[in-house]
């Protein structure tokens, strides 16, 4: 409409409110999300005004059904001719009449010309004789991709993590040396931009379910499944390469807000029967120091055991954490484990197994080693050996729609791949079906393995198309972006992890960790194995001039894959 006229449309719905956006959708559009206004609920009803839909020369439609057949109220400004003329040009540019008439439910529909972009409004009537269970269900909007990484940033990322050490161990072909300056930047992360997301979903819970129990009056009943208060949405989340344990039970930790699931228990069931000792922790994992912390508000044991302590009706969330392990010994020392402290009653699954891009068995080293050794992979019994014995071998996949419980509408929160090589293996066979319903992912990059012959650059890629993944090398409490901000030296194969978050699932995390990244930038520490390494850059720098791994021209710094 012309000089500013415009149509609001107040209309009253009886229950909660959903906004959902088509995938891929960029929903975050403020032509309309910024125009709809929540108000204050009275029991189960509520109400929204959505005003200023159109806005300057072009229009918005808008379309309701309900199964009582209620019409949509109007108040318009403006000859009521000049309004129809305006819908029927909607109607045209658009070609789209969206109407919805399913089992009692109502809607409103809105397209915006200026986005091409639709969201539903959805406002469920149906009332039922039983009460399902409720979840509280966090609304969100795709995080925009990141822009390509000025010259500017890649700079301060080679001035983090020089190129040259890189070079050294590339040219001098000892990827064991482990010297190049990934490795000692992102070997053992710590990854405070999860914990923080957690932290806030723990905390966001707690309040929300502590405001609906306030409502709740006159009874002191708890928070069950069989009364129809609102429960966190559950939580289901993946090990490969398992190993100890310990990540998994604090990620398990994490994801339940169950502050009875502890480190120091754990590693006290892994060894109790007095013979069996642990492998030692490369990144100290066994750290007590290191559990995610629990809110007061759903340590719930504590309140039942403390008579002074208030008590307040909150539900954890239910929960469901796979722990794949091929090792024998580990694997029997878990799953005891996990009985013993009755975990697998909390959602911990043990399954002794590996995990590559196909579906089969393969060798796998089964004596000889100390329980809980870290750096034997699938390639240990490529030459064969008498410690060697045919293990089950899953595709993600295969292992997913085989032995995940929770149904495939529900995201996998946490996908954590640690396989001694093999990593971007498990990502192939995992095929794009479970790639774009994994949250938050973590892998480690090696020169083993199969990735001897592929490139990370490929990986990245498949991530950032087929799951929306924006990938960082993964530091302690730091990130440096790899998605649009490739650099040629990336390409020298060395131990280091990556971590990367699908902004379209969970755009709150893929925020923070591009805050990390930006942050990191501003940090000047720099990263090497030993203490005299920086003062062989400047001769390994003149030594190594010609590489193009050192080059500073724009084709060659941002170079996918070393031409040898």
């Amino acid at each position: 409409p012309d000089n500013g006229r415009f149509l609001e449309i107040e209309e009253e719905c009886p229950s909660r409110i959903q906004r959902k956006s088509p995938r891929g959708s960029p929903s975050s559009s403020p032509s309309f999300t910024n125009n709809i206004r929540r108000r204050g609920s009275e029991s189960s009803s509520s109400s929204f005004t959505v005003s200023r839909l159109l806005q300057q020369s072009r229009g918005l439609f808008q379309s309701t059904c309900s199964k009582n057949g209620s019409k949509l109220r109007k108040k318009k400004k403006g000859s009521k001719s000049r309004t129809k003329a305006r819908f029927l040009l909607v109607i045209v540019l658009t070609s789209v009449f969206l109407v919805f008439n399913r089992q009692g439910d109502s809607y409103i529909t809105m397209m915006s010309l200026d986005d091409i972009t639709v969201t539903i409004i959805q406002s469920s009537t149906k009332v039922s004789s039983t009460k399902p269970e409720r979840k509280l269900e966090r609304k969100s909007i795709m995080f925009p991709k990141p822009p390509l990484c000025t010259t500017d940033q890649l700079m301060k990322v080679r001035h983090h993590m020089p190129p040259e050490t890189c070079v050294r161990q590339q040219v001098r072909k000892i990827s064991y040396a482990q010297i190049c300056s990934l490795t000692a930047a992102t070997k053992c992360p710590n990854a405070t931009w999860l914990e923080d997301y957690y932290l806030d979903l723990q905390k966001e819970h707690s309040s929300q379910q502590q405001h609906q129990s306030s409502q709740k009056e006159g009874t002191d009943e708890p928070w069950s499944s069989t009364n129809s208060q609102p429960s966190p949405p559950p939580f289901l989340g993946i090990s490969i390469g398992c190993n100890k344990g310990f990540d998994a039970i604090n990620t398990l930790r994490m994801g339940i807000y169950d502050p009875d699931i502890d480190k120091t228990k754990w590693k006290q069931a892994m060894t109790s029967d007095g013979t069996s000792e642990l492998h030692t922790s490369v990144c100290n994992q066994d750290s007590a120091a290191d559990m995610f912390p629990i809110l007061d508000a759903y340590n719930i044991e504590q309140q039942q055991q403390d008579a002074s302590s208030p008590t307040t009706n909150i539900m954890r969330p239910k929960g469901e954490m796979h722990c794949i392990e091929p090792m024998p010994q580990t694997y029997k020392m878990l799953q005891q484990s996990a009985e013993t402290l009755g975990y697998t009653d909390k959602g911990l699954v043990v399954t002794h197994g590996a995990a590559s891009k196909t579906s089969g068995e393969m060798p796998f080293r089964t004596g000889g080693q100390r329980a809980g050794v870290e750096n034997v992979g699938l390639e240990a019994c490529k030459r064969g050996g008498r410690h060697c014995q045919a293990v089950k071998v899953y595709s993600l996949l295969e292992f997913v729609e085989q032995k995940v419980q929770a149904p495939d509408s529900q995201n996998i929160n946490v996908l954590s791949i640690d396989v001694e090589g093999f990593d971007a293996d498990v990502l192939l066979g995992a095929t794009a079906k479970i790639l774009e319903r994994v949250e938050y992912l973590e892998f480690e990059y090696n020169w083993m393995g199969s990735w001897k012959g592929q490139h990370l650059y490929d990986i990245i890629q498949l991530l950032d198309e087929q799951a929306n993944m924006v990938c960082y090398w993964a530091g302690q409490d730091r990130l440096w972006r790899i998605t649009e901000c490739w650099m040629s030296y990336y390409d020298v194969h060395s131990w280091s992890n990556v971590a990367c978050a699908n902004r379209g699932l969970v755009p709150e995390l893929a925020a923070k960790m591009e805050e990390t990244f930006l942050r990191t930038l501003q940090d000047d520490t720099q990263w090497f194995k030993h203490a005299n390494i920086p003062k062989k850059l400047g001769f390994w720098r003149r030594k190594y001039k010609n590489s193009v791994l050192l080059s500073l021209e724009e084709d060659k710094l941002r170079q996918k894959y070393i031409r040898v």
